[in-house]
């Protein structure tokens, strides 16, 4: 069974995706990343810390012409040239967190994958107020 189409240049996973888009499929139960298995295909094991990045931008392409192999650093840097950062760059040009809420405190922020900056202290009041939310709604 082919899962993939042409869609320009690309060539397009039409089968099982995580939430960002990755193609995705399960090998002995495991989940893997198709463009990380094509790649391995095509030219052997992927030595450890090397990650599989996408030169097209398009997170369901598995087309080999469009992999190339790199660090976390290498893709962060290519994010960040193309401006393709969720929110933008990593750290905003605004001295407010991402919300808008405070100073962003430099000790606070992380950086989850796939997900752009993140501001902790939002994060936990953000799971303060969801769990005061289940709380009434369970009658405690």
């Amino acid at each position: 069974m082919d899962r993939t189409q042409p869609e320009g240049e690309c060539l397009v996973w039409t089968g099982g995706r995580t939430t960002a888009g990755y193609a995705r499929l399960s090998v002995a139960g495991k989940p893997q990343y198709v463009h990380r298995l094509v790649w391995a295909q095509h030219h052997g094991p992927i030595p450890d810390g090397l990650v599989i990045m996408h030169t097209c931008d398009n997170p369901p392409c598995v087309n080999i012409d469009h992999l190339r192999m790199g660090t976390d650093a290498d893709n962060a840097a290519d994010r960040d040239a193309k401006g393709r950062g969720r929110g933008g760059s990593p750290r905003p040009n605004v001295d407010l967190c991402r919300n808008g809420l405070h100073p962003w405190p430099e000790s606070a922020v992380t950086y989850p994958s796939a997900r752009g900056p993140h501001c902790q202290p939002c994060a936990r009041e953000a799971n303060r107020l969801r769990m005061r939310k289940e709380r009434a709604k369970a009658g405690v």
